[in-house]
């Protein structure tokens, strides 16, 4: 997102930005009367948002950030084996309908050269957001600075506005040079690219010695013995371990790894405490208002009224 990279500052102003955008995009929710899903090769009804998360309250705590994908997206993306690059620095420079075009040319044929011909009024008004009430004359100018736009970039070359066989005028466009170089890959990120790193620089290892960890044992594990070493150094302190961090994570992985080793309980037990802590965000408390407002009208009772979370037993029971 360009909040937290090796091009700005990062203290704790960027994380506070980027714990903001990951709360706003969780509440996100998509919803399709036609997704493709490639795992069953056909089109569904779905819904699904993209991520839930679980941050630290503590804003210098050093435990991980952890993000988990929704499963019916994961699902989704999962099959198509791999990834698509996003030029967000290119993106912020282009107007808000060719952005639009832009977000179009990725997603439509991505790897091919040559996209869909598209209907102008249904490219104008439907993809980019122009008004319907206007002619085509101006629809027809307000495409061609979008498109030139891209073209400058180069994301879009050879676009043509005529109308062919058809009576409707029609849009054909090409993929640009900057965008026929990606690649798309279905090998898993290396081990030096693992979100595991991060937490074993911080535990004490050099990069080496992390990245041979991580081939080396299952992750679920090294999340989890990670998570404990910080967890235990910032309710302990480091006389906690007998020798070292890192040799407590390593001596623990090795253990749990052929079973004579288990999470502590007081670790589970902290883990325990801090869901019962949780509460919702004000954010939250608005979103869950207005769906109660939906559901029974503006008169009911919301949890933001109380100032307090609606059960969710309570909740069904009204709902009955």
């Amino acid at each position: 997102m360009g909040l937290v990279d090796c091009g700005t500052r990062r203290g704790g102003r960027q994380y506070q930005q980027f714990a903001a955008a990951i709360e706003r995009l969780s509440v996100v929710n998509y919803l399709s009367d036609a997704c493709y899903d490639p795992a069953r090769a056909e089109h569904r009804k779905v819904s699904f948002h993209f991520f839930s998360y679980s941050l630290p309250t503590n804003p210098v705590s050093d435990r991980a950030w952890t993000i988990i994908w929704d499963p019916v997206f994961f699902q989704i993306v999962k099959q198509t084996g791999g990834g698509m690059k996003f030029d967000l620095k290119l993106y912020k420079t282009l107007s808000p309908a060719a952005r639009r075009l832009f977000l179009l040319v990725l997603k439509v044929s991505y790897g091919k050269r040559r996209l869909p011909v598209f209907e102008l009024r249904h490219l104008a008004v439907d993809v980019l957001g122009f008004a319907s009430t206007l002619a085509v004359r101006d629809m027809k100018v307000k495409v061609r600075k979008a498109l030139e736009q891209l073209e400058a970039v180069g994301a879009v070359q050879n676009s043509t506005i005529n109308k062919g066989d058809r009576p409707q005028w029609q849009v054909a466009f090409e993929r640009g040079v900057s965008l026929q170089h990606i690649q798309r890959s279905s090998t898993l990120a290396a081990e030096h690219d693992s979100p595991l790193i991060d937490g074993l620089l911080t535990v004490g290892f050099d990069h080496g010695a992390a990245a041979r960890i991580v081939q080396r044992y299952s992750h679920r594990l090294v999340a989890e013995w990670i998570d404990i070493t910080l967890a235990a150094r910032e309710r302990f302190g480091e006389g906690h371990f007998r020798k070292s961090p890192m040799a407590f994570l390593l001596d623990s992985l090795k253990k749990a790894q052929s079973g004579e080793r288990t999470p502590p309980d007081w670790w589970q037990q902290s883990k325990r405490t801090e869901l019962r802590n949780q509460k919702p965000t004000v954010r939250g408390q608005q979103v869950l208002s207005r769906l109660m407002n939906e559901v029974f009208g503006e008169h009911s009772e919301s949890p933001a009224k109380k100032n307090k979370p609606e059960l969710a037993g309570d909740l069904l029971k009204r709902l009955a």
